[in-house]
């Protein structure tokens, strides 16, 4: 198997304990209206603009990154409620341990296996 080829397959953990729309949405859905709403921000700077509009945005941003972590971070084992997301974000293996996470047919912490 490709190492750098990620196929989260039908068995995999994450699909199988219901929790691969977590993932979906906070790292492919949810960033693009942030970077929209950026964008537009960015784009709208300047002594006319008003103050209320930028506190908006910049809310709306937050707000995003927020539901972005909240996401990341309700990613659990069913069984032990580890973390798991937050642990991989710290292991040594860097982009390596996301990849074997998302490929993973059991839980990284405990080994169960929803299957």
């Amino acid at each position: 198997m490709n190492v750098e080829r990620v196929e989260v397959s039908r068995d995999a953990f994450l699909r199988t304990t219901g929790q691969l729309w977590k993932v979906i949405v906070a790292a492919l859905i949810l960033p693009w209206p942030a970077v929209a709403i950026g964008l537009w921000e960015f784009r709208q700077l300047g002594t006319d603009q008003s103050d209320m509009e930028a506190v908006v945005a910049i809310g709306a941003m937050c707000a995003i990154a927020a539901s972005i972590m909240l996401l990341l971070f309700s990613v659990r084992c069913p069984q032990c409620h580890t973390r798991l997301l937050l642990k991989v974000m710290r292991a040594p293996e860097g982009l390596d341990a996301l990849t074997a996470f998302l490929n993973s047919h059991q839980c990284i912490e405990c080994g169960f296996n929803p299957r």
